[in-house]
């Protein structure tokens, strides 16, 4: 079932939300719980890299990642924002932006046009 290689976003999305009505957890998923719920996820991806500046496995990495973006798109869901949207709309204001040599943004700079 998770080894198809050609399941979609969308397929994805419903997944989550069908999942979260089946166990009746809208009265968990508020978007404050989910954003919490979030941060103790990003905390344990983090923990991947703990001390060795390399994933500890592969497999707790994706797991992390996974559980990283699942609580993201329910947490879209529930906070009514289309994730694919709201991404490329931050990637055309990224696009836009003028970038150091460091990686940091020119913050002294306005967006360029393009």
């Amino acid at each position: 079932m998770s080894e198809n290689p050609h399941r979609t976003f969308g397929e994805l999305q419903q997944r989550v939300e069908a999942l979260a009505e089946r166990n009746n957890w809208a009265r968990f998923h508020t978007p404050a719980n989910l954003a919490r719920a979030l941060s103790v996820e990003v905390g344990e991806l983090n923990e991947q890299f703990l001390w060795e500046g390399v994933p500890r496995s592969a497999h707790g990495l994706q797991d992390e990642i996974a559980d990283c973006l699942l609580l993201l798109l329910r947490l879209s869901q529930v906070a009514g924002v289309d994730p694919v949207a709201a991404a490329h709309a931050k990637m055309d204001v990224n696009d836009r932006r003028v970038w150091l040599p460091d990686g940091t943004r020119d913050k002294s700079r306005p967006l360029l046009d393009r």
